[in-house]
């Protein structure tokens, strides 16, 4: 009979230990994937759609391919652009990008190879942003590199296609 009532202490004590951890594991977890949109980015009056090749084939050969790049945007070569002349599809395309960054997946990885940038004005304000779908990272205006959820790569992706924009493999 000692040995249930040990057993009883035990399984109460550890589920009385559990539940602050998982309670406190889940409120930072909830810190974690929630990112902060970016700041002066809601209505874009010009966005200008990019298409770089960022990929690691152009790392391993990037003072050729810089060297026949017709145009740069960051530092990576432009395989296509498009101005998203719309007011609708400019508004669409940045709550996508900021719903990515707000829910993000929590998860990043080392790599940065970009295959897509946004040029955006608003409010006389520029912001240059380089996005790397595949490690699900971005740079603004060349700094940090706060997390993004991949959910925003297809609307991107088909918005190039349809204006006739070659994408990175």
């Amino acid at each position: 009979m000692n040995r249930w009532r040990w057993l009883i202490v035990g399984v109460v004590v550890a589920v009385i230990v559990a539940i602050p951890a998982a309670l406190a594991f889940r409120q930072a977890t909830r810190h974690v994937t929630t990112g902060e949109r970016i700041p002066g980015l809601k209505t874009p009056e010009k966005l200008i759609l990019y298409s770089i090749d960022g990929t690691e084939d152009f790392e391993a050969n990037r003072d050729a391919r810089l060297a026949t790049a017709e145009e740069l945007f960051r530092g990576y070569p432009v395989l296509g652009k498009t101005e998203v002349t719309s007011e609708n599809d400019r508004n669409e395309l940045i709550a996508v990008l900021q719903d990515g960054i707000v829910h993000h997946d929590g998860i990043a990885a080392k790599c940065f190879w970009p295959r897509h940038a946004i040029l955006a004005s608003e409010g006389g304000k520029t912001f240059e942003i380089v996005i790397c779908f595949q490690c699900q990272q971005y740079t603004l205006d060349g700094r940090h590199f706060p997390l993004i959820s991949k959910r925003a790569e297809q609307k991107f992706n088909d918005y190039l296609r349809q204006h006739h924009v070659e994408i990175a493999p």
